[in-house]
This record gives structure tokens, C-alpha cells and sequence, in this order.
């Protein structure tokens, strides 16, 4: 898969609401143009969304259209979106993820959004911090999982405890220190991109892949969704 990593959030981990919808209305706009055009380099297949906000109060939910109908809109140009249900172990939805229950709907036009909670290493029970509800449409691993990473990220944190033993320092592990080149973490902001890239791996052996239409587009997305999220057997 060619992946497109696109940074929106600060240092502190926030993005403005507006900064979002306009990288990924600009990020549509690519892959209409490349639709309509036939330049199969500029086509999107799968969106994967690691991010999400909560409803503070009640009335939060009439400021949801412009997200909700940008992520139909993808749907409905053939995108397969996945996103992260969140780590609160809460009840409450969490934005985009939720919009599944919205925007799913299984209509013959669109791609349905799939929100992703996390699966615990054994493959089969939840991650207690997964957020749940009926707006989470399926899980995939993603407590402990282990990855690369760069060799240069280091943070403030230390290790806990040190000591210096026969001309050899003793310490715990330095907790963010990866200079062995890998790293072990847990969120439905990995369990999303799992599900992305099966989703990805299925659109590229789907035998109409060459097709550049809206129509193709939303086919094959449809197919991967509803081959790879086993909670909606017989509804596709």
C-alpha cells in the first residue's frame, strides 16, 4: 500500500475543528479530481481517522453536521473510513467513530464508516480501555501492540530507579527511550489502522481495482468493508 500520513495536530495533541474538516475536504477534493480525470496516483481507498472529541453537553450535537456530511461525502465517492472509537472506557460516542451509527446505514450508494474499538493480545476479549456502545461496529488488536520506530524520540520521562554496581550502571527501563528501534503501545488509534490495512489489502486483489469510476469505487469499497467487518455479514 502507498500510505499518505498527513500531520494536523499540534505538539500538544489537539486540531482545531476547522483545520480538520478543511485538510480533509482538501483531501477529497484530490480524490474526486483523480476519480473524474482517471489519475489513478491521486485516488484514496481507505481513510484512517486516530483522533475523535466528545459531545460536552447536549446541544454539541447540532455543531456535528459539516463533520457528519464530509465523512458521508467520502462514502459516497467510494472511501472506505475507519475510525479510532476511543479510550475512555466510556459509553459515550466519540467523534467520527460515532457517525458510524449515522452514516452507515448500508445504503447501495456509499461506503459505510467503520468505527474500530481494541482487542486484548489473545485476539478475542476487549481492551478494558476501549470505548464501547453500539456505534462501535467492530475491533481489531490493539493492546500491547509492538512496532519500529525511530530511533531518535526520546521524552522527559526517566528511569525509575538507579543504581551504579561494580563500575556498571543498574537502572529499570527508561520508559521512552527506543533506541532498540521498537516500541509497545496500546489504543483504538492502532486498532483502526489494522483494520485499514486489511481493508487496503482487499481493495487491491479486488478483480475490478483497475476500474477509475465513482460507481467502481464504491463497489470495491463496499466489498472490502463488508468482507472484512464480520458484524455486517448478509447486509452488503
Amino acid at each position: 500500500a502507498e500510505v499518505l500520513a498527513i500531520p494536523v495536530m499540534r505538539d500538544d495533541g489537539v486540531v482545531p475543528e476547522s483545520a480538520l474538516i478543511n485538510t480533509l475536504a482538501l483531501l477529497l477534493a484530490r480524490h474526486v479530481q483523480a476519480v473524474v480525470t482517471g489519475a489513478t496516483d491521486g485516488l484514496v481507498d481507505v481513510l484512517s481517522l486516530s483522533l475523535g472529541y466528545y459531545h460536552e453537553s447536549p446541544g454539541d450535537a447540532a455543531m456535528d453536521g459539516p463533520f457528519g456530511a464530509l465523512m458521508r461525502e467520502y462514502g459516497e465517492w467510494g472511501v472506505a473510513v475507519v475510525a479510532a472509537a476511543g479510550n475512555a472506557t466510556t459509553l459515550a460516542p466519540m467523534y467520527p467513530a460515532a457517525f458510524a451509527a449515522q452514516v452507515t446505514g448500508f445504503a447501495d450508494d456509499r461506503v459505510p464508516l467503520a468505527s474500530v474499538g481494541a482487542l486484548n493480545p489473545d485476539g478475542q476479549t476487549v481492551a478494558y480501555f476501549s470505548n464501547a456502545g453500539t456505534w462501535v461496529s467492530t475491533h481489531r488488536p490493539g493492546s500491547s501492540l509492538v512496532s519500529t520506530f525511530p530511533l531518535d524520540v526520546t521524552a522527559a520521562a526517566q528511569p525509575s530507579a538507579r543504581v551504579e554496581y561494580h563500575g556498571r550502571v543498574r537502572t529499570t527501563p527508561d520508559p521512552d527511550d527506543y533506541r532498540s528501534g521498537f516500541c509497545t503501545w496500546s489504543g483504538t488509534s492502532f486498532a483502526a489502522p489494522v483494520l485499514a490495512g486489511e481493508l487496503a489489502a482487499a481493495i487491491a486483489a479486488d478483480p475490478d481495482v483497475a476500474t477509475v469510476s465513482q460507481a467502481a469505487a464504491v463497489a470495491r469499497g463496499r466489498r472490502a468493508m463488508f468482507a472484512q467487518v464480520s458484524e455486517w455479514k448478509g447486509q452488503g
